[in-house]
């Protein structure tokens, strides 16, 4: 929201002023909710400025990877696909030496994210199905929920509606009473409306306007929906 991104800017200058340690994460979650928000100058400048300074090793090393990822995010906002593509894999480059499972998953989100925009659904299907291994290996329901998401779509589009339909609905179960869940029901119906386009048309505009309804109730919120959406 407009007041949740006020609360973290000032933290953030409070952090910088004072020089905390924590400093550096708090001009990321600044960064991450101006991109969510849609306010792409903003977000890059509390993300540049996130990444100045941070000691080396492997906290440094996840802090870029979800840097990147926010700006995977900003450049797809913009449809700038070849950006968002290279942006992408260089997060994923770093993840795979940083240890843990939490900077692979999103940036294996990213990879898949990004592919799927771009028309590669193989290696969206392959970013995808790898994030939801460490999703569940770390516990992280809302992170499995979003390769769910990526994965129902690719199924829907190939026409394995059965597939797509299990899929959508254990990542609806996962949202379900989540405050923190964002705007990742309404990515959801998004998801199924672009995936059924061809095969269900009426059944994709159903889902399409459900989607377009969820964003009007979330725009109070910051959450503004994807480029061509």
């Amino acid at each position: 929201s407009t007041a949740a991104i006020r609360e973290l800017a000032a933290a953030a200058e409070e952090f910088e002023r004072v020089g905390l340690p924590d400093r550096h994460a708090a001009l990321r979650d600044l960064g991450e909710a101006l991109a969510d928000a849609g306010s792409a100058r903003a977000a890059r400048t509390a993300l540049a400025r996130a990444d100045r300074g941070e000691h080396p090793g492997a906290e440094r090393r996840a802090h870029r990877v979800f840097s990147r990822t926010a700006r995977v995010r900003l450049a797809l906002g913009e449809g700038d696909l070849r950006r968002a593509r290279a942006v992408a894999g260089r997060a994923l480059d770093v993840a795979r030496r940083t240890p843990g499972h939490a900077a692979r998953i999103a940036a294996h989100l990213a990879v898949g994210e990004a592919a799927l925009r771009g028309g590669e659904l193989v290696e969206a299907r392959q970013a995808a199905e790898a994030a939801l291994a460490f999703a569940r290996e770390e516990g992280d329901p809302l992170a499995a929920a979003a390769a769910e998401r990526i994965l129902a779509e690719l199924a829907a589009r190939a026409g394995r509606t059965g597939e797509a339909s299990e899929r959508a609905h254990r990542a609806a179960r996962a949202y379900t009473g989540r405050v923190d869940a964002g705007d990742g029901p309404a990515r959801l119906l998004l998801a199924l409306g672009r995936g059924l386009s061809r095969a269900e048309p009426a059944r994709a505009s159903a889902y399409l306007a459900r989607a377009k309804g969820c964003y009007q109730r979330l725009k109070g919120l910051g959450f503004r929906p994807p480029e061509g959406a």
